[in-house]
């Protein structure tokens, strides 16, 4: 198998594994509430005063609905940091996920609000936190996220060096590979390495020739890109 099939067999599976991801964090969360709890339906509406007095009462912070979603998440996908912050005052939040396909502090990673992502952190999530095949925040910011996120967690040391485990991807091929140019400015301006490998051979350079056709980067983008990448 020569070496251009071996590129595109890899682009396949980052297509894929983004595939996943994505369907694991889009809007579809809320299409089935008949099993929340009052204080997620709070949460969803952003309802503030009335999430606070459910918190007073004993309402159950760590409750799971039978798609294992629970309060924290709800406030992470609404992006109510307000919500989220009454809740991790109460001290009592559970950090840990019932299934480990997604961790509470990569999902955050994924939005655009670093406010959410700092108050997790400050409540003890790690910043280097990964998923079974090493797939890390910084990756799923990269990926995801807003330049705020990436920024944060950057500044709060992220590892620029984590390679997922399967493919030996890094946070800075993802983002060439989303087609982020300050994004891979800023990756590079924290020292993430441009010349790393991943497991067939490519850098991050090669990945803006996998860019999503239907993110619509310009060619003057790529060409940047490749020009900082080079």
């Amino acid at each position: 198998m020569n070496n251009n099939i071996y590129k595109i067999i890899s682009a396949l599976l980052i297509l894929l594994f983004a595939s996943v991801v994505t369907l694991a964090h889009s809007d579809r969360w809320d299409d089935d509430k008949s099993d929340w709890s009052e204080l997620m339906f709070a949460i969803y509406e952003g309802e503030i005063e009335h999430i606070q007095k459910l918190i007073d009462k004993g309402e159950n912070i760590n409750y799971s609905d039978k798609n294992g979603m629970t309060p924290l998440e709800m406030a992470i996908r609404a992006q109510n940091n307000d919500a989220l912050e009454m809740l991790l005052a109460t001290g009592n939040v559970n950090l840990e996920k019932d299934d480990s396909t997604l961790s509470f502090f990569i999902l955050a990673c994924m939005h655009s609000n670093e406010d959410i992502v700092e108050n997790l952190i400050e409540y003890g999530c790690s910043i280097n936190d990964t998923l079974y095949n090493g797939y890390s925040a910084l990756m799923a910011a990269c990926s995801f996220g807003s330049l705020d996120v990436v920024k944060l967690l950057l500044e709060r040391g992220a590892n620029t060096k984590q390679k997922r485990d399967v493919d030996g991807i890094t946070a800075l091929m993802l983002a060439a590979f989303n087609g982020n140019l300050d994004k891979v400015r800023l990756l590079l301006k924290f020292n993430a390495n441009k010349d790393v490998f991943n497991k067939n051979g490519d850098k991050a350079f090669d990945y803006v020739d996998y860019i999503y056709p239907h993110l619509d980067v310009n060619d003057e983008t790529k060409d940047k890109l490749k020009e900082l990448l080079k």
